[in-house]
């Protein structure tokens, strides 16, 4: 009689209902119904002597539902796994598989010779091999592998820069690494000047006063609404265009608001929120220093560690026309790290008319 293969880790028991019956389970014996001394031996822990009988280890009983062929069937604990379903992926395993994407997708993209790689007579497949991206890398084949087979690896930030720098990724490609690897996404650095263009252009549109500023509180763009409310900012140099160094050095920047040490704070507490350039970008890590040894009100604002990532806020200014209250919305670009319109809207209809007379 042939026996047909075990189900790996599945307590089972078959039955041929002919003169050959034979029942197994995990770590049992096989016994023939030919022998007459065992044709009805008790096979069933709870001593039924049944012959269309199904037994599992843990001692549930079925009657046999067809003749003259072998029944293989798990017992109902294992049921979960013959139904068909499976097991969502989690968010972690659809990140994995997505980073072993990207990488392939990467690797293949890249010209050994222009990376001064050595010629190779045959390559089955386009762009770099694995243990040339490892090398390049500085880690190990196995671990790269691993990498691309969506295996539970947790690299490193250091390694994903590696990994970044030897695979000739961009900017962007570079953040979605992070992102994919589990890490915050570096901030994206590129050149402001074609946003500020934009940022001017769309703020002449509004009728409310607006600013935009970017990671270092630099004031690219203003309407004259804005003028009205903090100051002209074209009066002052463009180096000395930022609003912690105008608010903190300049006192005749935004005389009119109602409590502008309030202001300043929050300017402080934001720019900490917003952004890690004071941790990474020397020029904002020179700005905090020099602001530190200069003013002491920012340096002690600054020793608290406070943070604000407000999207919506109150100002009020104390303006010829009469008190006017505006509500401030914010909006953060996408692409361009820190890039951030600020609205003022007009809370109340005192305000709203001074607005359309043109404060």
């Amino acid at each position: 009689m042939r026996t047909p293969r075990r189900l790996a880790g599945r307590p089972f028991l078959f039955i041929h209902d002919d003169h050959r019956r034979t029942a197994r389970c995990d770590g049992g014996s096989r016994r023939s119904a030919r022998d007459p001394a065992t044709h009805h031996h008790d096979i069933s822990a709870g001593g039924q002597r049944d012959r269309g009988v199904r037994l599992s280890m843990a001692g549930t009983h079925r009657p046999a539902q067809s003749a003259g062929h072998l029944i293989v069937r798990p017992d109902r604990s294992y049921r979960r796994t013959v139904n068909g379903r499976q097991r969502p992926a989690s968010e972690t395993e659809v990140r994995l598989r997505e980073l072993a994407t990207f990488l392939r997708e990467r690797r293949a993209r890249l010209d050994p010779e222009q990376l001064g790689l050595p010629a190779r007579r045959r390559r089955r497949t386009p762009g770099l091999r694995r243990e040339e991206v490892a090398q390049r890398a500085a880690v190990s084949v196995a671990w790269y592998t691993s990498l691309e087979q969506a295996r539970p690896v947790n690299p490193s930030k250091a390694v994903i820069s590696s990994l970044a720098d030897a695979l000739c990724l961009s900017d962007l490609d570079r953040a979605f690494l992070f992102k994919l690897a589990g890490h915050p996404a570096p901030e994206v650095t590129t050149s402001t000047a074609l946003d500020a263009r934009l940022m001017q252009s769309l703020v002449d549109q509004l009728a409310a006063p607006a600013y935009c500023t970017d990671a270092l509180t630099n004031v690219i763009a203003w309407n004259a609404g804005a003028s009205e409310v903090f100051g002209d900012y074209g009066q002052w140099a463009p180096d000395r265009r930022n609003l912690l160094l105008l608010l903190f050095e300049e006192p005749g920047f935004a005389q009119r608001l109602a409590d502008r040490d309030d202001y300043a704070a929050r300017v402080v507490r934001t720019f900490r929120g917003r952004s890690s350039a004071y941790l990474t970008d020397p020029v904002a890590v020179a700005l905090v220093e020099t602001l530190n040894r200069r003013n002491d009100r920012f340096r002690s604002l600054w020793a608290r560690h406070d943070i604000r990532q407000a999207e919506i806020d109150t100002l009020d200014v104390i303006h010829p026309l009469g008190l006017l209250t505006f509500t401030m919305t914010s909006w953060q670009a996408v692409v361009t790290g820190g890039l951030r319109l600020n609205i003022y809207l007009p809370t109340d209809e005192a305000t709203a008319q001074a607005i359309r007379r043109g404060v």
